[in-house]
């Protein structure tokens, strides 16, 4: 018997950055910041997903070893990109 949680994902990590620059006035104030998420564009590996490959009709394919299943295919589970975002921030 295999021990519970042997196989895992690979760690995931990222790098988040944001600028702020605040103004303030007599009742107000304004914040305009740049944000960047995942600046270095770490992609994460997750586990794969599962497809059944399907003919021209749009039917599934039996597989010819095991005719009680159908074919399956592995479709990649890659996360991650980099993300911007500017904002602008009014206090009252």
């Amino acid at each position: 018997m295999g021990s519970i949680n042997e196989l895992r994902n690979p760690a995931s990590h990222v790098l988040d950055i944001r600028i702020d620059k605040k103004w303030y006035f007599n009742d107000w104030g304004i914040n305009a910041y740049i944000d960047v998420q995942n600046i270095y564009n770490f992609q994460a590996v997750g586990q794969a997903y599962l497809d059944v490959n399907r003919d021209e009709s749009g039917n599934p394919v039996v597989d010819p070893n095991n005719p009680q299943s159908y074919v399956i295919s592995e479709i990649q589970n890659v996360s991650g990109t980099v993300l911007p975002s500017v904002g602008l921030m009014v206090e009252f």
